[in-house]
């Protein structure tokens, strides 16, 4: 089975079209482009954002985009476990914004900004 980065360049130099002229028509970065044609999914933004790439770009070749899509879906299901917020950790620390934390510095602060 031919690999679904190798059909997008082959079906796009079939074409005769370079990535300058897919990222034209498609308003998909170059980078990206090549990171769908080579395999590297690392290299995209999120897995939402390459899953409609990659329809993006297919739907522009002429190819069957929900097919690819499927089959990438299958690809990243058997492969490497795509993350999500449940097996991500998470880095949130809320910070202490207050910066009146004393009431008497608070009101000194106020009667300066009044009386002048």
């Amino acid at each position: 089975m031919v690999e679904i980065g190798q059909l997008l360049r082959q079906t796009r130099e079939a074409k005769e079209l370079s990535l300058a002229d897919v990222e034209e028509q498609t308003r998909i970065r170059q980078r990206y482009l090549s990171a769908l044609e080579s395999g590297d999914w690392d290299d995209l933004p999120n897995p939402v954002a390459a899953r409609g790439f990659l329809r993006t770009y297919a739907a522009f070749l002429g190819l069957d985009a929900e097919e690819l899509g499927d089959r990438s879906q299958e690809m990243s299901e058997t492969g490497a476990p795509v993350p999500t917020a449940e097996t991500q950790p998470s880095d949130y620390k809320p910070i202490n914004l207050d910066l009146y934390d004393d009431v008497t510095r608070r009101n000194r602060c106020e009667r300066r900004v009044t009386s002048s």
